[in-house]
C-alpha cells in the first residue's frame, strides 16, 4: 500500500513566478522517499531559451 500525496497544479502567466514557485515545491523531493515532477509549457521560443539558462 502506498501514501501518495499529490497537490494542485500551479498555473500562472507569469514566467518568473512560475519558475520560482517550482523551485520552492522541488525542494519537497529532498525528503526521503519522496518525489516531485514539475512541467511547464512556455508561450514562446524566447521564454523557453530564457528559462533554459535558469534551469539546471
Amino acid at each position: 500500500m502506498s501514501t501518495d500525496i499529490a497537490y494542485p497544479v500551479f498555473r500562472t502567466p507569469d514566467p518568473a513566478l512560475a519558475l520560482s514557485t517550482a523551485r520552492r515545491l522541488m525542494e519537497f523531493g529532498r525528503r526521503e522517499h519522496s518525489e516531485v515532477s514539475v512541467y511547464a509549457a512556455l508561450p514562446s521560443v524566447a521564454e523557453v531559451r530564457r528559462v533554459g539558462k535558469e534551469v539546471p
